[in-house]
């Protein structure tokens, strides 16, 4: 058995796989996480697929075989049996909506027939398991949304009414929307302190997330891309997870010997800051509600971020995920692109529909309505 990363497969840039991997015949290959190599372009993606064209085994390990769009299974699908689909453009015409732009370059960002390819790869290649079919008593996980006005208006208008809507632009206005709102943000924030115990947030500029450091201070530790050593990682979660007793963590407390006999949170550290770094490998489960101060574009990101507090084997419980939404700002569009990607890929894996009670638009409208 050898465990290995995919960025360690080739030798740095070139299209040269390790020897001492290439010369064994390998009966099985396991790919953890595996929605990291469905980039077709990449060298990660060329040195696994190379690998796996030698075993007679395959086996993809990810909840989130596609991320954004239909067109990320089939990098995975062809990974376990190219007889599924043996053609990515006839795969794209069927099931990916494809469409010639005004040039007449093919476009294949988009979805179609989903519940034909629910069933396709249900019954041949695909299994899937939800938290809630393994854990039966697992409470819900709650999705609610804030709306938050901000206090730049002018500043965020004038720039939204100069030039085109790109990706750019797209950026520029959303720091805007955060920077308007981040006062309302932490006010909010620590009305949820007051009645809970930990809380984690996540946010992903730096600046923001400095801010959100420098205003819970002592109370407060974060993961984010600075912090890469593995050790101060681990540092982080075990002062947000620890037993004030023994300084076991939670999910480890009924099994270690250096355990004590009954666990009580640590309340030093009550705030966890993390950016899409800490979304995933991270259990935070002190904590019952996570906070999105900023929106990423792909919403399996997000439902990744949420399952940080909820159903982790050994401290099963529910959990309420809240998005503070700057209204009447592009953040509104963002939470639009999610639901919509959602909505797609929750058909193509579970082959069923989103409810409303999902959805942050959905969610968004209620609260106006109730106001």
């Amino acid at each position: 058995i050898v465990i290995i990363n995919y960025d360690i497969l080739t030798h740095g840039k070139e299209n040269t796989i390790r020897q001492d991997l290439w010369d064994v015949k390998w009966k099985c290959i396991v790919l953890d996480e595996a929605h990291y190599i469905c980039n077709k372009e990449s060298i990660r993606w060329w040195a696994v697929e190379q690998l796996c064209d030698r075993a007679p085994h395959v086996i993809p390990i990810t909840a989130t075989p596609g991320k954004n769009r239909p067109k990320e299974i089939f990098t995975l699908a062809n990974l376990v049996d190219k007889r599924i689909f043996p053609s990515f453009f006839k795969y794209a015409h069927r099931y990916c909506g494809a469409k010639k732009d005004f040039v007449g370059n093919w476009n294949f960002n988009g979805s179609s027939n989903e519940d034909e390819l629910y069933n396709l790869l249900t019954s041949s290649i695909m299994l899937r398991r939800k938290k809630q079919d393994v854990f039966k008593t697992l409470d819900r996980k709650v999705r609610a949304v804030v709306p938050l006005e901000i206090n730049n208006r002018a500043e965020y208008d004038k720039r939204d009414a100069t030039g085109e809507m790109t990706f750019q632009k797209i950026e520029q206005l959303s720091k805007l929307a955060v920077k308007g709102k981040i006062d309302a943000a932490i006010e909010w924030l620590w009305n949820l302190l007051d009645t809970e115990d930990k809380i984690v947030i996540f946010a992903e500029h730096k600046e923001v997330i400095d801010r959100l450091m420098k205003e819970f201070g002592d109370i407060a530790v974060k993961i984010d891309g600075s912090v890469t050593d593995p050790k101060k990682r681990n540092a982080a979660i075990d002062a947000f997870q620890r037993c004030a007793n023994c300084g076991v963590r939670k999910e480890r407390h009924e099994k270690s010997k250096e355990s004590c006999a009954s666990f009580v949170y640590d309340m030093k550290k009550r705030v966890f800051i993390g950016s899409s770094a800490a979304k995933e490998g991270v259990t935070l489960t002190a904590s019952y509600h996570v906070v999105f101060l900023e929106m990423w574009w792909s919403g399996k990101d997000h439902e990744q971020a949420e399952d940080r507090c909820y159903g982790r084997a050994g401290d099963l419980h529910g959990a309420t995920a809240w998005y503070l939404i700057a209204h009447d700002t592009i953040e509104e569009f963002r939470a639009n692109v999610l639901d919509l990607k959602n909505r797609t890929l929750e058909r193509i894996m579970d082959g069923r529909e989103l409810t409303k009670d999902q959805m942050l638009m959905a969610l968004l409208r209620e609260q106006r309505r109730n106001q």
